[in-house]
């Protein structure tokens, strides 16, 4: 509810919501050794040396992955960017992707084609919607039977980043009081429990979150993920919120990235650019 929260006052209705889990090839990498955090995961991205595969794969150009990234480590704001602990991530990621530690193809490719090298068995583990662990499953059966799933990578604090869908009632609606009542009806426990089995999604409803589907832990696969993926709704992390030019900030962080990883500029010089130019987008 938080998360739909603007001034003190609730603008949305939560829908449904997803929070990914970490699959991993077994033949690859061992549960015991599975990162939790992501400078756990970038510091064994490090010492990875199994031929033909790399540990990860992170689409850094999509959407917002940077920022879920910087907000695990607790950077949220144009000043936090600024901070050595921030400095210190850049520098670990440039070195990790000159030395191939990284796929080239991190700041190209999407998290499909992330999913394809999973399933050809070249990434040790990878970050996913539990949806996908079926296109796994029908695309690449002899890596499913290897593919155990885990929880994702967190912050320090044991806290996961989660996605929402919203119902969002425009303030000229015509009929107001009937689109409460029929957003109140789709987010009830019995639609919202309806909602989730037919589809591979994580219900809004409290009372819901609570039925065996969710909380009883069976041994197939995708059971397991949707066990995990809801019991991580248990410990949410705050999403950065970026309330002006959302757009134009996520294409000023691809920009960043790309220069921090592809060229040899000043980490120091790169971070001041991007904080001001994102605080200035936020004015």
């Amino acid at each position: 509810m938080n998360s739909v929260k603007y001034d003190d006052n609730y603008y949305a209705f939560p829908f449904y919501a997803t929070s990914a889990v970490t699959v991993y090839n077994e033949d690859l990498i061992s549960h015991d050794a599975i990162p939790t955090t992501y400078q756990e995961l970038f510091d064994l991205c490090a010492e990875y040396n199994k031929e033909g595969s790399y540990l990860t794969m992170i689409s850094f150009n999509e959407n917002d992955t940077l920022f879920k990234i910087l907000n695990k480590y607790g950077i949220t704001t144009p000043e936090d960017i600024l901070t050595e602990e921030s400095k210190a991530l850049f520098e670990q990621l440039r070195q990790l992707y000159k030395e191939g530690k990284l796929p080239k193809e991190s700041i190209t490719q999407s998290h499909r084609e992330g999913l394809e090298k999973f399933m050809s068995g070249q990434l040790a583990l990878l970050n996913v919607g539990v949806n996908f662990i079926n296109i796994i499953k029908e695309n690449a059966p002899q890596v499913y039977e290897k593919t155990h799933v885990s929880f994702q990578l967190s912050s320090d604090a044991g806290e996961f980043d989660y996605s929402l869908m919203n119902f969002v009632i425009p303030t000229k609606a015509k009929h107001k009081e009937s689109a409460v009542k029929f957003v109140l009806f789709l987010t009830n426990r019995d639609n919202q429990l309806e909602l989730s089995k037919l589809t591979s999604v994580l219900s809004t409803n409290e009372e819901a979150l609570r039925d065996d589907f969710f909380t009883l832990n069976a041994d197939d696969l995708m059971s397991a993920g949707r066990y995990i993926s809801s019991a991580q709704l248990n410990n949410p992390i705050e999403p950065i919120k970026i309330q002006k030019n959302r757009k134009e900030i996520i294409s000023l962080s691809s920009d960043f990235i790309q220069k921090v990883l592809l060229t040899d500029e000043s980490i120091d010089t790169l971070l001041t650019d991007f904080s001001q130019k994102w605080k200035k987008l936020e004015l």
